[in-house]
């Protein structure tokens, strides 16, 4: 047999193997589900996704509350539009505040501004964080020009993971 003929022969084979095995496959309907149908989630610019769960808006703390066991609302400040942590806040009972909603899985977006006044250096500076599950910190900082460990920078899983 030529060297050709044995070269298609032995392209076939594979072939024919692979289409035995697709005989014995199930039929596409067994393996497709069509419901639940995600929704369609719109963004428009300047705007929160038509699905997101806005937890400050600018004007309102009514979703947060005191992170502590004696909870009660959230005692920050609003300024301008912003929230911020009252200067006479105690550290840890008056500085730490937590969404009343749990949840689960999460697609986070935050913004934040740096401070307008720069005091401070490495994690003395502008230094924040949102924590998950009580475990995970996302760290807010102003590291602009700030040198601090790598896994200690904005947008880090504090101390375990650097920013991507």
């Amino acid at each position: 047999m030529p060297a050709l003929a044995r070269c298609a022969l032995l392209c076939l084979i594979p072939s024919v193997a692979l289409m035995a095995a697709d005989n014995d496959a199930p039929p596409a309907s067994m393996t497709e589900y069509w419901s639940p149908v995600p929704s369609i989630v719109e963004a428009k610019p300047g705007q929160a996704p038509s699905d997101a769960i806005v937890l400050f808006d600018g004007s309102s703390l009514d979703t947060w509350e005191l992170a502590s066991a004696e909870s009660g609302p959230a005692p920050w400040d609003i300024v301008g539009d912003a929230m911020v942590v009252p200067p006479h806040a105690e550290p840890k009972v008056g500085r730490d505040i937590r969404t009343k909603q749990k949840f689960g899985d999460v697609q986070l977006h935050i913004e934040w501004r740096s401070p307008a006044k720069i005091v401070g250096h490495g994690q003395g500076r502008g230094n924040s964080g949102i924590f998950f599950m009580d475990r995970y910190e996302v760290q807010i900082l102003d590291n602009h020009d700030n040198p601090t460990y790598v896994n200690g920078q904005v947008g880090s899983i504090y101390k375990q993971q650097p920013p991507c």
